[in-house]
C-alpha cells in the first residue's frame, strides 16, 4: 500500500519531494493510516490534531493517542483545543461546520507560520462516494459530480486511491492504533445517513459498489478536469477569468454550446446560485438592464455584454465648503480654483467652468439618484440623469459610480461628463471658477 500511496501522490503531483506537509490526524482509523503511510514513505511531515472538546474524556483520549504515537515515532505534533460549542453559539452555526471552519483556519495558520506546503487529510474512496451522493441529493453541477478532488486550495487527499477494505487490511497488517468516534454512527448527520442507510441500499443493487466506484471516480475527475480547463480557457480568452469586475460578450455566450455551464463557472465563485444563472441565460436575448445580486456582487445584462462588478456602495452626500480648494470623494478628487479667462472653453469633460460669481454656498458632492434632472450643456430643457447616462452609453455597472455636483439644490455638473447649461460661462474671456476632476 505504501507504493500505491507514493504512486498516487506522484501521478497527481500532490507535492514535491522536498516539501514539508502538515497531516491532519484526528486519531481515527483513516487519519492514523494516513500518518503511518507518510512515515513509512519517508516524507517530511508533521501532525496537527484539533481537540474540539465535544466528547469529554473520549476527545482527550483521542488527543493522547495521537500525541503518544507522534512521540513514539519522533514526529512533531501540534495540538490545539477549541471551545467548539461556545464558538458555535456565538457564530450561530452548526457544531459540525464550526468545527470544520476552526480546524481549517488553524491548519492554514500553521502552514503560513511554519512553512508547510499543504495540508493532507484522510479522505478516501468511500468519502468521495458519499460526497457525490450528498451533492446529488442537494443538486449539483459537474464539479459536484466529481466529489472530492485530489487537491484544492492548499489541501491534498492522498488516500483517495484506497477503499475501506484496503484501509482495514493495512490496519490489521501493520498494527496501526486508532480510536473509533461513536458519533460516526449517528444517522442524524446527513453524511452518516448516506453512509449507513443509502449506500447499503445501493449495495443491494451492486454488492461491489465501493470497489467499482474507484475507477468511476477517476473518470469523473478526468472529465471534470477537461471541462474545467475548457471553461477557464474560454473565460480567459473572453475577459472573464478570475476577475472581481469583468464582462463577457453576449454574442459569444449565445454562440457557445453550453452558455449556462460557462456562466455558472464564471459566477459561482462570487456567490451566485444556479437559479440566477438560469435566469441570466434566459435574459441574454432580451432587453438590457436586468441584474442579479449575490451577497457581494452584481451581474447585469447590458446592450452587448454581461457585466460583473462588486455591489455598489451607498455613500452619503459630502458638503464642499468654500475654504476647501480640494474635495476628495470615492471616485477621485475635485480641484477648485479661480482663473482668468483662457480665451477658449475647456475641451475635456474632466474640466468644468462656472461663472466667477457662482455662489460658493451649499455645495454638495453626491452620487446621482433616480429622479435627478439637469439641463445638459447646449440644451434648453431638463433631462433625467438616468436618460443622459443611457444616451452617453455608460455601462450599467459603471452608472453607480457617477457623482454630481449640486449647488444650492440644483445639479451643476454630472462630474466628468456634462455641465448644466444654467451654470455655463457665457464669455470664455471672463474670470471663471475652474473645477478639475482627477479620477482615482
Amino acid at each position: 500500500m505504501v507504493r500505491e500511496f507514493q504512486a498516487y501522490i506522484e501521478s497527481h503531483n500532490l507535492f514535491a519531494k522536498n516539501d514539508r506537509v502538515l497531516v491532519a490526524v484526528s486519531g481515527g482509523r483513516d487519519s492514523m493510516v494516513l500518518a503511518d503511510l507518510f512515515r513509512r514513505a519517508g516524507y517530511a511531515f508533521s501532525i496537527a490534531h484539533a481537540n474540539f472538546q465535544l466528547r469529554g474524556e473520549a476527545s482527550d483520549a483521542d488527543e493522547k493517542l495521537v500525541t503518544s504515537w507522534a512521540n513514539e515515532h519522533h514526529i512533531s505534533c501540534y495540538v490545539k483545543r477549541f471551545d467548539t460549542k461556545k464558538m458555535a453559539e456565538v457564530g450561530k452555526g452548526s457544531t459540525q461546520m464550526t468545527a470544520r471552519d476552526l480546524r481549517y483556519a488553524w491548519f492554514e495558520e500553521l502552514c503560513a507560520q511554519e512553512g508547510y506546503a499543504c495540508v493532507a487529510t484522510a479522505h478516501h474512496q468511500q468519502d468521495a462516494l458519499e460526497s457525490v451522493l450528498l451533492h446529488l441529493s442537494r443538486g449539483t453541477g459537474y464539479r459536484g459530480m466529481a466529489g472530492i478532488v485530489p487537491s484544492s486550495q492548499g489541501r491534498i487527499r492522498p488516500l483517495l486511491f484506497a477503499n475501506r477494505a484496503k484501509i482495514d487490511a493495512y490496519v490489521q497488517q501493520e498494527g496501526v492504533p486508532y480510536r473509533d468516534d461513536e458519533s460516526n454512527a449517528e444517522v442524524k448527520y446527513r453524511r452518516n445517513h448516506i453512509r449507513h442507510q443509502v449506500i447499503p441500499e445501493l449495495e443491494t443493487l451492486n454488492p461491489s459498489l465501493l470497489q467499482t466506484f474507484g475507477p468511476t471516480h477517476e473518470r469523473l475527475l478526468e472529465a471534470q478536469h477537461l471541462l474545467t480547463q475548457h471553461v477557464e480557457d474560454w473565460l480567459r480568452s473572453h475577459g472573464g477569468y478570475d476577475k472581481e469586475a469583468s464582462s463577457l460578450p453576449i454574442i459569444d455566450l449565445l454562440d457557445h454550446a453550453a452558455p449556462r455551464v460557462v456562466l455558472d463557472a464564471w459566477l459561482s465563485p462570487w456567490g451566485f446560485n444556479y437559479t440566477q444563472v438560469q435566469e441570466l441565460a434566459a435574459a441574454l436575448s432580451g432587453l438590457s438592464g436586468k441584474h442579479w445580486d449575490s451577497a457581494t456582487h452584481r451581474v447585469q445584462v447590458d446592450r452587448t455584454q454581461v457585466l460583473l462588478s462588486p455591489l455598489p456602495v451607498i455613500y452619503e452626500p459630502l458638503a464642499w465648503s468654500e475654504d476647501q480648494p480640494h474635495k476628495a470623494f470615492p471616485e477621485g478628487v475635485l480641484i477648485r480654483e479661480v482663473i482668468p479667462g483662457a480665451g477658449q472653453f475647456p475641451a475635456s469633460p474632466a474640466i468644468a467652468w462656472l461663472a466667477s460669481d457662482t455662489s460658493m454656498q451649499d455645495w454638495v458632492v453626491r452620487p446621482w439618484q433616480e429622479g435627478d434632472r439637469f439641463v445638459p450643456l447646449g440644451m434648453t430643457g431638463k433631462k433625467k440623469v438616468s436618460d443622459f447616462l443611457i444616451d452617453s452609453k455608460i455601462p450599467v455597472n459603471l452608472k453607480s459610480r457617477v457623482w454630481v455636483l449640486q449647488i444650492e439644490g440644483q445639479i451643476a455638473w454630472v462630474i466628468g461628463y456634462r455641465l448644466d447649461d444654467r451654470f455655463k460661462v457665457s464669455d470664455p474671456k471672463d474670470p471663471v471658477i475652474q473645477l478639475t476632476f482627477e479620477r482615482a
